[in-house]
């Protein structure tokens, strides 16, 4: 019927079943005769709304016309109450037709003994009323008799919590002891790690800074394991574009890994990114790199001048001060003629192309480099 439905032939579809299967096994996921998906259920459906989002980016979702009818009803009733980003929109769609597709066809949450949560009545009142939202909307079969409806919910409740939506701001206060402890952990090694990178303490704004921006992936990575099949990140790209952040990122999840139960690759896989952009955003560069001077001095041509002004007053991850003046601590000039044979320099006597405006962002790269790592 597969076969059919896709215009292919049983021996294709069995090879690629046979393929699947074998991937799947990596996460403990077994491929049932009749083709349903058993194993570790929050890993399978973390796993099904991921693939599914990168699958379907652009297409209708493959879900049954009923499923489709709730994802809807969610749509109109629930989602507007957590967010109106697009984005988070489009992943809730996709994580309720999974969530109602598992359930209708018997696969349940089971019960851990690391759970994420507190338990139920010991969550802030506007989690509690969130789970009743979703016991209402989504219409489980909510039979007393039914063990597994509350911690369905609670399901429902770190999904929120691990995209960093809610009816809270607080919603790491909602989580264990352990896993608040595991927060704190993470935050107090990052500032250890920022003293033995950069010689300096860590200011607590931004350690709460850091704290509140990582708490969703930190939130995923205890309750939603990651899998050996997603794509690694662009490091190499990262490590020329940001090479500081980038080597500072890599030692910090080397870090993690006497803490976690996975390899360095599956955290370099679900942490690098957030983590690096994390840090970007966070730090002040004025603290942790070189200074670096610019004067910007043209003739006759104020416009230009401000241009160029404004284009490198935006590379904001490099320690830059400008000036207008050449001075003895002048170590890159931008003009309209060449006013220095000793100090490097670009004359541009119009707007510089974007390979131009490379050549200097890279040069200015090098030399934060070279005086950071005092080579």
């Amino acid at each position: 019927m597969i076969a059919f439905r896709h215009s292919s032939s049983t021996t294709v579809v069995r090879l690629v079943k046979e393929e699947v299967r074998e991937q799947l096994l990596q996460q403990d996921i077994r491929i049932a005769d009749n083709y349903q998906l058993l194993g570790d259920e929050r890993q399978i459906r973390t796993l099904m709304i991921e693939q599914i989002y990168l699958a379907f980016a652009n297409s209708p979702l493959p879900f049954s016309q009923e499923t489709q009818q709730y994802v809807k009803q969610v749509q109109n009733d629930v989602v507007p109450l957590l967010t109106k980003r697009a984005t988070i929109k489009r992943v809730l769609e996709i994580t309720i037709g999974v969530w109602h597709t598992r359930v209708m066809n018997g696969h349940h949450i089971q019960s851990t003994d690391e759970d994420l949560l507190k338990p139920t009545e010991e969550l802030q009142f506007s989690a509690k009323q969130l789970m009743g939202q979703f016991a209402s909307y989504l219409r489980l079969r909510l039979d007393p008799e039914d063990t597994w409806v509350d911690d369905e919910l609670r399901y429902g409740l770190s999904v929120c919590y691990a995209l960093g939506i809610g009816q809270t701001t607080d919603y790491l206060s909602d989580l264990t002891t352990d896993n608040q402890a595991t927060v704190t952990w993470v935050v107090e090694r990052i500032g250890r790690a920022y003293w033995h990178y950069f010689m300096k303490e860590l200011p607590e704004e931004q350690k709460q800074a850091i704290k509140a921006l990582i708490g969703p992936v930190l939130i995923r990575l205890c309750y939603f394991p990651p899998y050996d099949i997603q794509p690694l990140p662009d490091v190499d790209f990262q490590m020329q574009t940001y090479p500081i952040h980038t080597a500072f990122t890599k030692q910090v999840i080397h870090m993690f890994t006497h803490r976690f139960d996975y390899s360095e690759e599956q955290l370099m896989g679900m942490l690098f990114n957030p983590l690096l952009s994390t840090f970007i955003k966070v730090f002040t560069v004025s603290d942790i790199f070189p200074l670096i001077t610019v004067t910007i001095d043209l003739i006759d041509m104020p416009a230009l001048e401000n241009y160029l002004t404004q284009m490198v007053s935006q590379w904001d991850t490099l320690n830059i001060k400008i000036t207008n003046e050449l001075t003895e601590d002048t170590d890159f000039y931008l003009s309209n003629v060449m006013i220095s044979q000793e100090i490097p320099g670009f004359a541009w006597q119009t707007i510089p192309e974007w390979s131009e405006r490379l050549a200097l962002r890279q040069k200015m790269i090098d030399l934060t480099m070279r005086r950071f790592y005092k080579l």
